[in-house]
């Protein structure tokens, strides 16, 4: 008897699932606050605070940094900026020049910059709806000029002066 009842006890303490994963719709609402890694902060939102929780409701913004505006602009993988970043980069300009992280010459440089980076984007994107990717049906191999044979086989043999 006293085997089994172990046995039952070890089975009960070992077969539930623990999870810690909340319910797709809890019954409270949560802080809307995101971590740079795309976590989720976890903690109940407070009712006074639009959707934050106390602790990031009262929290004072960071200060920008200069790597914040260059990430913005150079993605990782060497590609270049979709149209995307550069508006979130021009939407950060204005606070990099009130904290007094670029100058006033800087900022016109920089929206000067992304202007022709957004034009550029947007002729690129009309050219490729003008012009779709060509098919494997219409694309056509380049002539080729057959070269002349050389007369002479062995090539280690000069030619006849004449």
């Amino acid at each position: 008897m006293r085997n089994q009842l172990l046995v039952h006890i070890h089975y009960l303490r070992y077969t539930f699932s623990v999870s810690n994963k909340r319910p797709l719709a809890p019954s409270f609402p949560l802080c809307r606050y995101s971590f740079a890694d795309g976590r989720r902060c976890a903690q109940p939102a407070s009712p006074d605070s639009s959707g934050l929780c106390y602790s990031h409701a009262h929290t004072p913004p960071r200060r920008l940094r200069r790597s914040d505006l260059l990430r913005e602009l150079a993605p990782a993988g060497g590609s270049s900026a979709s149209p995307a970043q550069v508006q979130r980069f021009l939407a950060m300009l204005p606070r990099a020049l009130a904290e007094g992280l670029i100058g006033i010459e800087d900022l016109r440089a920089y929206r000067y910059l992304c202007q022709v980076m957004l034009e550029a984007a947007h002729k690129i994107e009309l050219n490729k709806r003008r012009d779709p990717a060509p098919s494997a049906a219409s694309v056509r191999e380049p002539n080729v000029v057959p070269i002349d044979e050389p007369r002479y086989a062995d090539l280690s043999a000069h030619p006849p002066r004449p």
